[in-house]
């Protein structure tokens, strides 16, 4: 599981870009950082089912005889040995998960945490969450109703196309660089001004 968000220094370089992109924009930021958005626990029994199956063929064909008085126990362990290494192995456990599954819970972990996290109290409505999950590599950015993000035009895009590719990647200042570009963006027709409260906490979330 990447880590590299969650040490002591990413979350301090984080809160100073969360700092740095609110300079530039009235818009509220809020940085959530999960492992995951879901249990998958489906695929680690998957991964113990297909290690006992395969045990079992191999007692089946191989050219060997085996007795069958240890068979249940050696397929037991080969269940809890195979769904063992797909809860501790992130790629093997994603091989085991769709894409559109993944990208499902993150998008309703996300829009929980906005909620949670106080995300729409903001009094002009224009709080943002950045919600990070490292076991899908994906980033989900949920505005409030008082800002579109469409209004960001290319330069946001690309802001949020490159906070993708960082979490991705697991660049923690890629990622930081992305968020201040991403509120210079939003801030071209939601600038800051002189009386902006900060209303929300720079410190990412970390569960």
């Amino acid at each position: 599981m990447p880590s590299g968000f969650y040490s002591d220094d990413s979350k301090k370089s984080v809160a100073a870009a969360v700092r740095a992109a609110e300079a530039k924009t009235a818009a509220e930021f809020v940085v959530a950082l999960r492992h995951a958005s879901g249990s998958y626990r489906d695929a680690d029994y998957l991964a113990g089912f297909v290690a006992a199956i395969v045990l079992l063929c191999a007692l089946l064909f191989l050219p060997q005889e085996f007795t069958t008085d240890f068979w249940p126990v050696a397929l037991v362990a080969a269940f809890l040995a195979g769904a063992g290494l797909a809860a501790i192995v992130p790629p093997l456990r994603r091989l085991l998960t769709r894409d559109s599954r993944r990208r499902s819970q993150v998008r309703a972990a996300a829009r929980a945490a906005f909620y949670d996290l106080g995300v729409g109290r903001t009094r002009a409505r224009t709080g943002v969450l950045v919600f990070l999950s490292l076991f899908e590599k994906t980033v989900e950015i949920v505005p409030d109703d008082g800002l579109r993000l469409a209004s960001a035009g290319e330069a946001g895009s690309k802001a949020i196309a490159t906070l993708q590719a960082s979490v991705a990647a697991n660049d923690v200042g890629a990622f930081c660089h992305a968020l201040e570009s991403l509120g210079g963006a939003i801030g071209e027709f939601l600038p800051h001004s002189a009386d902006d409260v900060d209303e929300l906490p720079d410190t990412p979330d970390a569960a």
